[in-house]
């Protein structure tokens, strides 16, 4: 069964995110992780705002979602279980970049994408 969300017009915060796409799977890890970093030009090594950062494998079901680089290039995206998780992004131009980070323990993971 699946929490209610807030219907539009609703002045609550919806903290639930439901996708009937993608199987719920059990998993025996149920900690959270942070992935955080940046989005660098390969070139200039400048920050690079407005890309979008996004999972694609992971070591159990992750979140269908993305993350968007902020004015200096930082994202944040947040997974649970520790293990190895890809994450590519793409900018607003559509360059692309992957990178291949270890999600563990209480310290956020660091990690540079680039572009």
């Amino acid at each position: 069964m699946r929490p209610s969300t807030p219907g539009p017009g609703s002045r609550s915060p919806s903290t639930t995110t439901w996708s009937p796409g993608r199987p719920e799977v059990a998993h025996g890890d149920h900690s959270v992780h942070l992935i955080t970093g940046v989005v660098e030009d390969t070139t200039t090594g400048r920050p690079v705002p407005e890309a979008s950062v996004y999972l694609t494998a992971g070591p159990g079901p992750y979140p269908d979602i993305a993350a968007f680089s902020g004015a200096d290039g930082s994202f944040t995206l947040s997974v649970r279980g520790a293990g190895v998780y890809t994450l590519q992004c793409r900018t607003p131009d559509d360059r692309t970049g992957e990178a291949t980070v270890t999600a563990q323990g209480d310290s956020p993971t660091r990690v540079r994408l680039r572009v």
